[in-house]
């Protein structure tokens, strides 16, 4: 019996039904000598600080490095118990092969190591290299050996990367936290990728503040509906202006003409960073509210795994994809050639291939957002198919005395995949479809433009914009690129990865350093400052480029686990060593007074107890003083009691305002305010009925008054 363990239950089950393990159990099926189980993505995580060292607890206590990192189960019952249901499954005496089926990656390696290590299993391990469904059956007839130092080497590039991000994680937040954060501050926190992210964020709105508008000069040349302009920018307007008019009423000569028949090629298929971005143009929908949608989908069974960075399929599926693909534009009505062959290859394929529907999206009546993202994902994956559009560029140069004019227009020759562009923003509006540059098809080289207009347009120079989802998502993907090219064997390129890039920008709101105004991310005070008093080379995207050098190396063998770690280790010290507390931090804990305690003279600080908010030292424990709150005292009302004559207070109760003896509770006297019916005006009265005191006017039944 063959044990195989799938990253999540809906692959997990569909293994399972290709296997032909039909008998369901409690966490896996079972059938034709297969046993499929599964994890929840990471059931296995590192120790917190407190499981090394109760000292630890303590976020005063820096650095934490632990000797020897441990894992634990991570605590959650659910996940808990599909642990122990593996754990016993591996360990059955009819269980003879573990399989390895998490996602073929490195994260995939780690899930399923941290597993098989946590249950102490010795068992020999088979591993399934596969991201396509549609291959499962060929790739389960050529299994590969676990244990092979392949496999080995990328679990120990994925622990140390899980372990490095852990240092920095613990570290640099305590660390920072302390020196920036009073009692009952949010506390900060710094990532090797959220840090990076947010300095683009906040240098982004720091251009925008600091931009200030200047005007350039453009040459613009007019003759009949033909329009061509001057590429260089003048920065004085009378000499634009005189130049102008110096051109202005001249001939012209047509210095060079050029026909060039060119490609628009077809988008790639969506990968989840491509979706993202599309949803976010088109839908406004943020890159989390995709991401959830795509779940969704991915779920029902409507479309492929969407957690991918790649934009290109197996060539094992192009049969599949054929048909799927002419199902697609039947549904859809539409008319256009496709070639699968476009999107087929292997060496671009990942962990998963690119996102696209199943067969079942033919006939779902999904509706709401998912609808909407659904049908993004089916006409992307029928364009990514379609022919190319050509077109013929024609672009001549017009020589005005000494000065070069340029236009251009562009004839559609085969519409290609563009047929299938909607008129919501999302086509391509070519220059035959405006109404200048038809008539230089009438004219060739040498010829003469007589008399010609030539104006001087003044234009200004505009601030960059805001990132959006769709924006910043983009710059995450290509952060340091140029750098990341020169690494082989590098599994992840960019900030994040496809499937953590929505997360990271929820993470920067959540914790308070950046807003979402619309669709604009604005960076706050909190987050400003931040990056102001972190140092660069936290900040810096660099640090994430050295480290997948150096995981990369660990992937291939050429740099061992724990030297890596011990860099890691080495530079969070050097930056708690040596980062002291920055006069740039100007953020205000709302909850720390400017009033000082009368025992100590540090700050008080509003603190909440089991009894509510309440005011005390912020140098506690050293000083336990709490500032003793003076009662309100109650309105008096200028009556007397008519059972002892002390004065007449009002106080409030459980069912509102009321009249008491201020000699309470020697004298139990009350009597209700006298409040009036806002319909008939007559005093309401307290009255009790079936579901308890209510307050009603007094002049029932005649009106029926009950106050909400």
């Amino acid at each position: 019996m063959k044990l195989v363990i799938a990253e999540k239950p809906s692959v997990g089950k569909d293994i399972a039904k290709v296997l032909g393990a039909t008998h369901s159990c409690d966490g896996y099926m079972e059938g034709n000598g297969y046993i499929c189980s599964w994890a929840y993505g990471h059931l296995v995580t590192l120790y917190d600080c407190q499981d090394y060292d109760e000292k630890w607890k303590s976020w005063k206590e820096l650095p934490v490095l632990p000797e020897i990192f441990k894992i634990k189960v991570i605590n959650d019952t659910g996940a808990k118990k599909q642990f122990k249901i593996l754990k016993e499954l591996m360990f059955r005496d009819d269980v003879d092969t573990i399989i390895c089926a998490t996602d073929a990656g490195r994260e995939g390696e780690l899930i399923f190591r941290h597993i098989y290590n946590q249950c102490r299993c010795k068992k020999p391990i088979e591993r399934l290299w596969n991201n396509s469904m549609a291959d499962l059956k060929r790739d389960f007839q050529n299994l590969q050996e676990g244990n092979s130092q392949r496999f080995i080497n990328l679990y120990h590039s994925a622990y140390a990367r899980e372990k490095a991000d852990w240092l920095v994680g613990m570290n640099l937040t305590r660390h920072f936290s302390n020196l920036y954060c009073s009692y009952g501050d949010k506390p900060l926190s710094i990532g090797r990728v959220q840090t990076p992210t947010l300095k683009m964020i906040v240098d982004r709105e720091n251009e925008i503040k600091g931009f200030k508008k200047n005007y350039y000069y453009k040459l613009q040349l007019t003759y009949k509906d033909i329009v061509a302009e001057n590429d260089e920018k003048l920065e004085n307007k009378e000499e634009a202006t005189q130049l102008a008019q110096s051109l202005d009423g001249t001939s012209s000569i047509i210095a060079d003409r050029k026909v060039e028949l060119k490609k628009k090629k077809a988008p790639l298929l969506h990968d989840i960073g491509s979706l993202q971005k599309e949803c976010n143009k088109r839908l406004s929908l943020s890159a989390k509210e995709t991401l959830n949608a795509a779940q969704k989908l991915y779920e029902a069974k409507l479309i492929t795994y969407p957690r991918t960075d790649s934009k290109y399929l197996n060539a094992s599926m192009k049969s599949d994809v054929d048909k799927l693909v002419e199902e697609l534009k039947k549904e859809k009505e539409y008319v256009i050639a496709s070639d699968v062959s476009k999107v087929l290859d292997d060496s671009k394929v990942t962990d998963h291939h690119a996102i696209i529907p199943t067969a079942n999206a033919i006939s779902s009546d999904i509706g709401g957002t998912e609808k909407d993202v659904l049908d993004i994902v089916i006409d992307r994956t029928i364009k990514a198919v379609a022919p190319d559009m050509t077109y013929e560029h024609l672009s001549c140069v017009i020589k005005a005395k000494d000065i070069e004019f340029k236009a251009s227009i562009n004839k559609t020759i085969e519409k290609g995949w563009t047929i299938l562009e909607k008129e919501d923003g999302t086509s391509s509006i070519l220059d035959e479809e405006a109404k200048k540059n038809q008539s230089l098809y009438q004219y060739q080289t040498g010829d003469v433009l007589n008399p010609v207009s030539v104006v001087s347009l003044e234009k200004e120079t505009k601030p960059k914009s805001r990132y959006t989802d769709e924006t910043l998502i983009n710059a995450m993907e290509k952060a340091g690129a140029k750098d990341f090219k020169e690494i082989e064997e590098v599994e992840r390129v960019g900030l994040g990865t496809g499937a953590t890039r929505a997360d990271v920008i929820e993470t920067l709101i959540s914790r308070g350093y950046i807003e979402r105004k619309k669709k604009q991310l604005i960076p706050t005070q909190r987050g400003i400052e931040l990056i102001k008093v972190v140092p660069e080379n936290i900040t810096d995207v660099k640090l994430t480029v050295e480290w997948e050098e150096m995981i990369a190396d660990i992937k291939t063998g050429k740099l061992n686990e724990d030297q890596f770690v011990d860099g890691i280790k080495k530079y969070v010290s050097d930056i708690i060593g040596t980062t002291e507390k920055s006069d740039e931090w100007t953020v205000k804990n709302k909850n720390v007074l400017e009033e000082k305690c009368p025992e100590c003279g540090s700050n008080l600080v509003v603190k909440k107890g089991k009894y509510g908010k309440f005011t005390a030292c912020s140098n506690y424990p050293a000083c336990k003083y709490i500032k003793k709150e003076e009662k309100k005292q109650p309105k008096q009302t200028g009556k007397t009691c008519p059972n002892c004559g002390s004065p007449l207070v009002k106080r409030k109760g459980k069912f509102g305002e009321f009249i008491a003896c201020s000699n309470y509770p020697e004298c139990k006297y009350t009597e209700q305010t006298e409040k009036k019916c806002p319909e008939c005006g007559k005093p309401l009265v307290e009255r009790k009925g079936k579901f308890g005191k209510f307050i009603a006017c007094s002049g029932y039944p005649a009106c029926k008054y009950i106050k909400k």
